[in-house]
């Protein structure tokens, strides 16, 4: 992904979680981690070369982006929820 957005969601259950999965376009996906504290819930995303140190945008890099080792420290979990800006190929 060169550029898009991200955000987060709060995920309770694994209903939560299914009930995102069904409303996910061709275009978005569920990714591992989450965006670090700090930052808003809802964030643009450029690659690395293109950050410019403005407000609420970020690169997909360790240091946006935190992934917790065990399941005791990370609290309630929150996934983050991504969508791609690009052009997306028919299925």
């Amino acid at each position: 992904m060169r550029h898009g957005r991200a955000r987060r969601a709060n995920i309770a259950n694994v209903l939560d979680l299914g009930g995102l999965i069904e409303q996910l376009k061709p275009n978005e996906a569920i990714a591992l981690g989450r965006l670090r504290s700090g930052l808003p819930d809802r964030v643009e995303v450029v690659t690395k070369c293109k950050l410019n140190g403005k407000a609420g945008v970020i690169a997909r890099t360790g240091a946006d982006l935190v992934y917790v080792k065990d399941a005791k420290s990370a609290g309630a979990t929150r996934f983050r929820h991504q969508r791609d800006a690009g052009n997306v190929a028919p299925a």
